[in-house]
């Protein structure tokens, strides 16, 4: 069900999205009181519970969705206990935060995101550091601090949120350099600039925010 909910989602139909995601909820969770000990079981739940979340989050239910994305933390944190040697269960934590943190910020609790934020960067900066050559590790670590920038912005942090953007942009420069033709890299590179200038702009640095601007459209130019 859960399938197809995906299918449903990309087609626009988010009321027959929930209710497949309600009920591939309510699957992985029998699975799971029967398999209680079982890492896969607990996986899949969490994986549902992301799903409800994101529809529910569509839909305007932030409340809803709230529940539905701590939920989920809370199993990602047990599998990272469990399993921490394995990058993908900490990484799936990494993502679950990310998410939770994206509601909190909807929700108007900026200063519980940051905290969420914090914990997903921590986590994809020792994954990233730990293996310098997989792109993805590197490009999450890039959209981590992207985000714990904008609330640091939010919370006027300035000093805090540029050192994230610039974190960023020294990813995002490294993955360019890396695979330079790669859209996703380009696209990332991209944004990062934008939140480079406008924390620039913000503090005084009318140039520096000038060039970064630039710098960004000379990317967009080339994608379009």
């Amino acid at each position: 069900m859960q399938y197809v909910g995906d299918g449903q989602m990309q087609q626009g139909d988010i009321s027959a999205a929930l209710v497949s995601f309600q009920l591939s909820l309510e699957i992985r969770e029998k699975l799971l009181k029967e398999n209680p000990f079982s890492l896969p079981a607990h996986r899949d739940f969490s994986s549902a519970l992301d799903r409800l979340g994101d529809v529910q989050l569509r839909m305007g239910e932030g409340a809803k969705a709230l529940v539905s994305y701590q939920r989920s933390v809370e199993i990602s944190e047990m599998l990272a206990d469990v399993s921490f040697h394995s990058t993908l269960t900490r990484r799936n934590l990494a993502i679950s935060l990310n998410r939770l943190g994206e509601v909190q910020i909807q929700q108007g609790d900026a200063a519980a995101a940051l905290a969420t934020y914090k914990r997903s960067v921590a986590i994809n900066e020792k994954l990233a550091k730990a293996d310098p050559t997989d792109a993805q590790l590197q490009r999450d670590w890039l959209v981590s601090s992207n985000k714990i920038g904008r609330v640091q912005m939010q919370l006027g942090e300035g000093d805090a949120a540029l050192a994230s953007f610039e974190q960023a942009l020294t990813i995002g420069n490294e993955l360019m350099k890396a695979d330079p033709q790669n859209t996703q890299a380009q696209r990332d590179l991209s944004a990062t600039l934008d939140n480079v200038a406008e924390i620039q702009l913000l503090n005084g640095s009318g140039e520096k925010a000038l060039e970064s601007y630039q710098q960004s459209l000379d990317i967009s130019a080339k994608l379009a």
